[in-house]
């Protein structure tokens, strides 16, 4: 189960120029979270954690539909280390798919089961 829930979490690292200030980036990350309406978000040097997730009331155009996690700046290296979860958007299609593969049985009808491969 741990190898299935590490696959719903995604590392990575992005790297940025020397024009930009590494000490004032978590700071400026933290603002960009805020301004996204995340649920939560805190600074801890640099370190920054914020909670987010899909449910919560934005428009369908908010990007941020992680679950949460935290980004790390490491300024010599000039790269921000992120880690976030899927976990929830997985989750929501799955079973989204799973009811409506469950009513389309149910309903007696072989004509929405077309549509299946779609979903």
């Amino acid at each position: 189960m741990s190898s299935f829930i590490s696959w719903l979490t995604r590392t990575g690292t992005l790297t940025f120029d020397a024009e930009i200030d590494a000490v004032a980036l978590p700071a400026h990350l933290a603002e960009s979270l805020e301004s996204a309406d995340a649920i939560t978000v805190e600074v801890q040097g640099n370190w920054v954690a914020f909670t987010a997730g899909m449910f919560r009331l934005v428009t369908n155009w908010n990007g941020l539909t992680f679950e949460s996690r935290g980004l790390t700046v490491h300024g010599n290296a000039r790269q921000i280390r992120y880690r976030v979860s899927i976990r929830q958007v997985v989750l929501f299609g799955t079973t989204v798919v799973a009811v409506m593969t469950t009513l389309t049985l149910l309903s007696h009808v072989w004509q929405p089961l077309l549509f299946m491969p779609l979903a």
